[in-house]
């Protein structure tokens, strides 16, 4: 197994994205913040498909957030982002002050109650290789809210073979497990090829 492959199997693992033709009709697109303008492109291209009337935008500053000049959190940048993508301002429910992607979905989802929106089905939308465990984020916090995930392609090749991206993959790996033991989302089964992959990378720069 060489880097490339192994990655590509924990990148494709963890990026737990429904086709948009298969996305159900859902009440509402969970946005999860982060620096990457693609994400709220992505939530903007679901809604005018039709697929949810709301948007929910989570995301305060977090420790490693980096805003271009003039945003102070996350949610405020995607939410100018949806504006510019003509998405209506009635349609942006915003929630500004969590830090964590356990606390995007406490907060996200209060925060929408609060606007008169109790969701029953979500579109999950987040960094591809954030989204499965967003997902079980809400699935744990939230069991009876059915949630699908949805995200952008990012270019694999040698933009993920960084002793960084790698580490990233591996460490989301080990919070699958480490969160769900805490109780913080929902048991993820992790297939063998997965831990061999992953296993392999370990030997990619420092752990």
């Amino acid at each position: 197994m060489t880097n490339l492959q192994a990655t590509r199997i924990l990148y494709d693992f963890l990026t737990q994205s429904t086709p948009i033709d298969r996305l159900p009709q859902s009440d509402a697109i969970f946005v999860f913040g982060h620096n990457d303008y693609r994400v709220a492109d992505q939530a903007a291209k679901l809604y005018h498909l039709g697929k949810a009337p709301k948007i929910i935008v989570t995301g305060g500053v977090g420790p490693r957030t980096k805003l271009p000049v003039g945003y102070e959190t996350e949610a405020q940048y995607y939410a100018a982002t949806l504006a510019i993508k003509s998405v209506p301002q009635n349609a942006v429910i915003l929630e500004d002050q969590s830090t964590n992607t356990l606390q995007n979905v406490q907060f996200g989802i209060s925060v929408a109650k609060l606007a008169g929106l109790k969701p029953c089905c979500l579109i999950a939308i987040a960094m591809p290789p954030l989204l499965r465990r967003s997902i079980a984020t809400i699935r744990q916090q939230y069991p009876k809210i059915k949630v699908v995930g949805s995200t952008f392609n990012l270019v694999m090749g040698d933009y993920l073979l960084t002793e960084r991206k790698i580490a990233r993959l591996r460490g989301e790996v080990e919070r699958l497990i480490r969160y769900a033991e805490q109780g913080d989302i929902a048991p993820t089964v992790i297939p063998d090829e997965v831990l061999e992959a992953y296993k392999h990378l370990k030997c990619f720069g420092a752990s």
